[in-house]
């Protein structure tokens, strides 16, 4: 779900709300056999390849821009923490 709100939208959900949180929750609970699930995902993913095709995300991630941002976030971890 928040996939599809990231290629329809541009950002993805961060929180859910109303049907989704329902339908969540259902999952959690076991109400769909794995089955189920699997054919619900299929048919999400077949209807979000329209959406693939026109998003401007790029068809790889930046690895070393995130290298980046995950040396510089634990290094502001260890500093803070006082684990330097």
């Amino acid at each position: 779900m928040s996939g599809e709100s990231k290629l329809r939208n541009g950002s993805p959900i961060v929180r859910f709300g109303g049907e989704s949180v329902s339908f969540l929750m259902k999952v959690r609970s076991g109400s769909y056999s794995y089955e189920e699930l699997i054919d619900l995902v299929e048919e999400k993913v077949s209807g979000l390849s329209e959406f693939r095709d026109k998003s401007d995300l790029p068809e790889a991630p930046d690895l070393e821009a995130i290298e980046t941002l995950l040396r510089e976030a634990t290094q502001l971890w260890q500093k803070n923490s006082g684990e330097e």
